[in-house]
């Protein structure tokens, strides 16, 4: 549990300092309807990989009249079959920057109960979500995670964008799959059919405002 309440803590820390580097090294903005990886110093990254095993984080910069608020969620598949498609939904107002995280990590060594927090730290508020939950089923044995970011550099804020994805295999010699499996996985069933459970965390900007 006192990892757990680190987790959290040094997180929204993260979030925190994320958000003061928005402004480019000059001190001015950075062209509006962006979105890209967060930028961490040394001791950033050691706080993140001290809290989570894994990780995503992102800025962002968008004109407020455009987008209204923000969005993240995850699609759950079981053995190639999707179970969930709004899992874990977060909204907030967009405002004109923020910072984007999602995480899961077990809360103890081969444990397969993890914590899960995702949180929304804008100019106009901070949500954020915690919760656990096991993955994948209790009955599965021998599970192996993995995890990728979907997002690798600067790019235009509008339309759905996969955030990353978790996975966890029987097969701890299995390969994560490739990116542009998760832009269609209708299309690339296939080649997830072998992972008991994959997390697609997802995010999108709207230009009206958030649900009540």
């Amino acid at each position: 549990m006192k990892k757990v309440l680190f987790a959290c803590l040094a997180l929204l820390l993260l979030c925190v300092l994320t958000g003061w580097n928005l402004l480019g090294k000059s001190g001015k903005p950075a062209n509006a309807n962006t979105f890209k990886p967060a930028k961490l110093t040394a001791n950033e990254e050691a706080i993140l990989h001290a809290s989570t095993d894994n990780s995503f984080l992102y800025q962002y910069r968008v004109d407020p009249n455009k987008y209204k608020s923000v969005r993240i969620w995850l699609e759950e598949y079981k053995y190639g079959k999707l179970v969930n498609n709004h899992l874990f939904e977060l909204e907030e107002e967009a405002g004109k920057k923020g910072t984007i995280m999602f995480t899961a990590s077990p809360v103890s060594e081969n444990s397969k109960r993890y914590k899960v927090i995702e949180g929304i730290y804008t100019g106009k508020g901070n949500t954020t979500f915690n919760t656990f939950k096991t993955f994948p089923a209790a009955g599965d044995k021998d599970i192996n995670a993995f995890s990728l970011s979907g997002v690798d550099s600067a790019e235009s804020a509008s339309g759905k964008k996969i955030l990353g994805a978790i996975g966890f295999s029987k097969d701890d010699s299995a390969p994560a799959p490739p990116l542009h499996d998760f832009e269609d996985l209708k299309k690339h069933k296939k080649e997830i059919q072998s992972y008991a459970t994959l997390l697609v965390v997802q995010c999108e900007f709207k230009n009206n405002k958030r649900s009540a």
